[in-house]
């Protein structure tokens, strides 16, 4: 019916449009920031406003000159404001908001949930990563590769460690490149 087709084109754009603020959130958000101030940037970054987003939608991105078509944004979307919720939320808020998605099957959100809880709460943060390094999912195994990546703890590395003798070439390859990038980092700290 019309109105469904209408409905639907609405809301269509109003993930692009949660889309391209996230996008420039992420481009923008220190001068959002300093401009603006902590407080009114807040109030900018919870214009994404989730809740509202179904989440069996597909719509058509055109995303730097390429055409993508029958794309769920939503995981994306979600990853996207998990990962600026660390700029733009206090701790106590970024737990509140991030732990909303603990348990989202996709693995770019759980990743990046990881990251942003880790330092309010480690055990929760590490409890997600080893069940992503040992989900079934290359693709879980291979963002928990980059959550680790990012977080460099004893822990994180450990899960790497791990990692880098798994199965699948691609995700033992990624451990084994982010442990030595790692190390490297750490000799550079020594000297």
């Amino acid at each position: 019916s019309y109105r469904r087709k209408r409905k639907r084109l609405i809301l269509e754009e109003n993930i692009k449009r949660k889309l391209e603020l996230a996008s420039t959130l992420k481009r923008e958000g220190d001068i959002l920031i300093k401009e603006l101030g902590k407080q009114r940037a807040k109030e900018i970054f919870y214009l994404l406003k989730l809740d509202e987003i179904p989440d069996d939608i597909n719509i058509k991105i055109i995303e730097e000159g390429r055409a993508f078509t029958d794309i769920n944004p939503v995981p994306r979307l979600i990853a996207d404001a998990v990962e600026l919720s660390e700029k733009f939320l206090d701790d106590r808020e970024r737990l509140t908001f991030a732990m909303k998605y603990a348990e989202y099957p996709n693995n770019r959100v759980r990743a990046n949930v990881a990251k942003a809880i880790y330092k309010v709460k480690p055990q929760v943060a590490l409890k997600i990563l080893k069940e992503m390094s040992v989900s079934f999912d290359r693709w879980m195994r291979l963002s928990c590769v980059w959550a680790c990546s990012q977080i460099k703890s004893r822990d994180a590395i450990n899960i790497l460690k791990k990692l880098a003798d798994d199965g699948d070439v691609a995700v033992s390859l990624s451990a084994q490149k982010a442990f030595k990038e790692i190390e490297s980092q750490n000799e550079k700290v020594k000297t």
